[in-house]
């Protein structure tokens, strides 16, 4: 079975890192955690690439990648906008791809690491202010919390996130 993992966390939880591990071999201990060792996995690089506000109209492009990366690997690792709960990405990818196996993976990084992150973020530089990272952390954790629940069907993975990127499950729920 194909399977869609959507990796989701607030600005600075190290989504894009985490995928890009794992899709070039670096986690083999996850890898094995998760079930899919023996399996080709790939990045969506569509999903890492169409971010922020400039970009996030045209995610839709996802719809057309993720079938086409499908045909030739096991499983494709995406990178979670709040944009794509908006526009029901999620489950509109799964009308598209009904047998494939749609799995939900919440980082969790403390919110004093968030913070810390956060002004590395070229987004952040760009539009935030000084003071202002525990607000915008406090929103994306809403976000996301509010995606979880509109995504309680799907199985949901929560591995635990820090800065020596040693990731571990916590938890499994909706296991099927």
């Amino acid at each position: 079975m194909k399977e869609i993992y959507w990796v989701l966390g607030e600005s600075a939880a190290g989504k894009e890192t985490f995928i890009k591990k794992l899709a070039s071999g670096n986690l083999i201990e996850l890898e094995e955690k998760l079930n899919i060792k023996n399996k080709k996995i790939v990045a969506s690089r569509e999903s890492l690439r169409l971010i922020g506000v400039r970009l996030s109209n045209q995610r839709e492009r996802l719809l057309e990648e993720i079938p086409r990366l499908l045909e030739d690997n096991d499983a494709v690792f995406i990178k979670w906008q709040s944009i794509d709960t908006k526009t029901n990405l999620i489950n509109r990818l799964n009308e598209i791809l009904p047998s494939a196996k749609q799995i939900i993976i919440k980082l969790d990084v403390s919110k004093k690491e968030l913070i810390k992150r956060l002004p590395s973020k070229p987004l952040w530089r760009k539009y935030g202010k000084a003071g202002e990272e525990e607000k915008l952390v406090d929103h994306d954790n809403l976000k996301v919390k509010q995606t979880i629940k509109l995504l309680e069907n799907y199985k949901l993975i929560i591995i635990g996130s820090n800065p020596e990127f040693n990731y571990k499950i916590l938890k499994k729920m909706n296991d099927y």
